[in-house]
């Protein structure tokens, strides 16, 4: 993420805020960052975030001058954001996609993320070499192509800590950025870490 200059950051927050009523996030302690999104031509991603709340709190929008979305971890607001931008999916940004859209809609009422490599789990600082050599044996690449039946669609299979539980699932992801995916395939069945990694 990157930093706004401090005239623009205020001009943003103001337009940002306007969700955020009647409870809005105040200007003295609330710091904004940006970053592209290679699926979106001009829609931003901004990280809003209040440090005098303990702990700090970090909002999500996705913003495109006059339009904001709050992300709430539903697929509603990437949806109409989708709509907006309007989404362009390819075989070089679908991945990137999928790691934006995991990341900010919850699956089953739980938090997910993408899992590539052991470093990409929270607690791997903490893992036994021993754990950390069993998750490098078990997580599998991510792997994109084509899909066969849906016309500018695209399946991705993928690893993912859901909940407390690492898993492989497959992705389908539509033109219109809708994913639906497979039932999960649970790799790691060590319950103790399960709650370690599962945990952010």
């Amino acid at each position: 993420m990157r930093p706004l200059e401090p005239d623009t950051a205020r001009a943003v927050l103001r337009q940002i805020n306007r969700q955020f009523e009647p409870r809005p996030l105040p200007r003295a302690t609330t710091t904004l960052t940006w970053a592209p999104l290679p699926f979106y031509a001009d829609m931003l991603l901004y990280a809003c975030r209040d440090s005098a709340t303990i702990p700090a709190i970090t909002k999500y929008v996705l913003r495109r001058r006059h339009q904001v979305f709050v992300l709430d971890y539903t697929a509603a607001p990437i949806l109409a954001a989708n709509a907006a931008a309007p989404l362009q999916l390819d075989i070089k940004t679908v991945a990137d996609y999928a790691r934006f859209f995991t990341s900010f809609v919850w699956h089953k009422n739980q938090p997910q993320f993408l899992v590539e490599r052991v470093e990409d789990i929270p607690a791997a600082a903490d893992l036994s070499d021993e754990k950390k050599m069993i998750l490098g044996q078990v997580l599998r690449p991510l792997r994109v192509h084509a899909s066969a039946d849906f016309e500018n669609a695209f399946e991705i299979d993928a690893c993912f800590i859901s909940g407390r539980e690492l898993v492989s699932r497959r992705l389908l992801i539509l033109e219109d950025g809708q994913m639906r995916c497979s039932p999960d395939q649970r790799l790691m069945e060590d319950a103790s870490l399960m709650m370690e990694t599962g945990m952010r």
